[in-house]
């Protein structure tokens, strides 16, 4: 009997030897160029995401935990550490802020000190429509090599190998006129084997997918209340369905959070808005606490429930009716739960996130696989030892 991890497998590369179905595979290649298909569109990208899922391990759905023991991209020891290496010999971090985009090449020579390329942030560099045009950091890199490569080819310099670093794997879409860093990189893998037999690896250290917040794609989808297609709606209950494994996994009780500075002006200033519905001159300025570390959700509300007593008391001091004081009270109690449970809502939704652009790299890269062998994408963890 074939075991499930092994069904998937076969499943999935006898979809990818189908490269005419656009459903099936994501790419396609004209003249010798591999090209991703347009996944501009978030609901309909997220659509194709689930199909995909579906179509080659269902499972993966149905076991969110099955999900975490098979996950895609396992961290590349080797190619960590000679990232690892690389930022700390050249102290990118001088350069760069590490918690943010960049990306950086080396060329590594067979004779002579190695080569540093970048590092580059990305940037705005016109405007199309009502979106500037953005050079992707992975953009910057592969137009720099590809000078330092013309110059290193008259000095009759030989290369050993590429490697690129990416902080962000390399993005499915753009917006804008330029292709997609994914697709960039793997014809340029491609060419430079092609042309001078030179191996690229290239590293990244967190998922990116494809464009935008798929968190809040994916809240739009599950909440959409518009009559739904039948595609639209079976994709909605897969998602919902893998929600509620997703909840399991990370439950309410065990949920950890802290409301930023933004959060808790924010709040003050919904709850302030709603107590002038109830009383229109209201001219008070209510004293507010927050925890002042990370609390547990139900922590959180028992917190809130100090603060209403709190707010009972200081409303005394503004001799307002019995009626209208428990009406603010139950008000503020109520919007404080319900902070705890947008934030619990929110997390859900990026681990959902997390999931689904784990698996569009996952397809994407594999689609390319099916096309080209000389396409290297490994994920990294990434150890600096230059920060003061």
């Amino acid at each position: 009997m074939i075991c499930k991890t092994l069904k998937c497998v076969v499943r999935m590369k006898k979809a990818l030897q189908d490269a005419k179905n656009l459903d099936d595979s994501w790419i396609k290649e004209e003249s010798d160029t591999i090209e991703l298909i347009d996944l501009k569109k978030k609901k309909l990208f997220l659509q194709k995401v689930v199909h995909r899922i579906d179509l080659n391990c269902i499972h993966y759905i149905n076991d969110y935990n099955y999900f975490l023991k098979n996950i895609f991209f396992p961290v590349n020891q080797t190619l960590s550490s000679k990232m690892s290496y690389f930022i700390n010999h050249f102290k990118i971090n001088e350069k760069v802020n590490l918690k943010s985009q960049y990306a950086f090449a080396v060329i590594e020579l067979k004779t002579g000190e190695r080569i540093l390329i970048g590092p580059f942030k990305p940037k705005n560099v016109g405007q199309t429509g009502k979106y500037p045009d953005i050079h992707h950091s992975e953009h910057q890199c592969i137009n720099n090599l590809k000078q330092e490569i013309k110059y290193m080819k008259k000095k009759k310099r030989i290369i050993k190998a590429i490697y690129i670093f990416t902080k962000y794997s390399p993005c499915l879409c753009i917006k804008g006129k330029l292709c997609p860093c994914m697709t960039q990189l793997a014809n340029f893998s491609k060419d430079m084997y092609n042309e001078f037999n030179i191996d690229i690896y290239i590293t990244f250290q967190d998922i990116y997918g494809a464009t935008g917040s798929t968190a809040q794609t994916i809240k739009s989808f599950v909440k959409t209340s518009d009559k739904l297609s039948k595609n639209y709606e079976d994709s909605r209950n897969k998602i919902l369905r893998l929600m509620k494994q997703v909840k399991k996994q990370y439950s309410r009780s065990k949920f950890t959070f802290f409301l930023g500075d933004k959060d808790q002006e924010r709040f003050k200033n919904d709850i302030i808005k709603e107590m002038k519905e109830i009383k229109p001159d209201l001219e008070i300025e209510l004293k507010i606490k927050f925890p002042s570390n990370p609390i547990l959700l139900h922590e959180f509300k028992s917190f809130g429930e100090k603060q209403t007593n709190n707010i009972k008391t200081q409303l005394k001091n503004y001799n307002f009716t019995r009626e209208i004081a428990e009406n603010i009270c139950s008000l503020f109690n109520s919007k404080w739960c319900e902070i705890a449970d947008d934030k619990y809502n929110d997390f859900i939704y990026e681990k959902l996130s997390d999931y689904f652009k784990i698996f569009a790299v996952a397809f994407a890269y594999k689609d390319i696989k099916a096309f080209t062998n000389h396409f290297n994408l490994e994920k990294g963890t990434i150890i600096c030892l230059n920060l003061e």
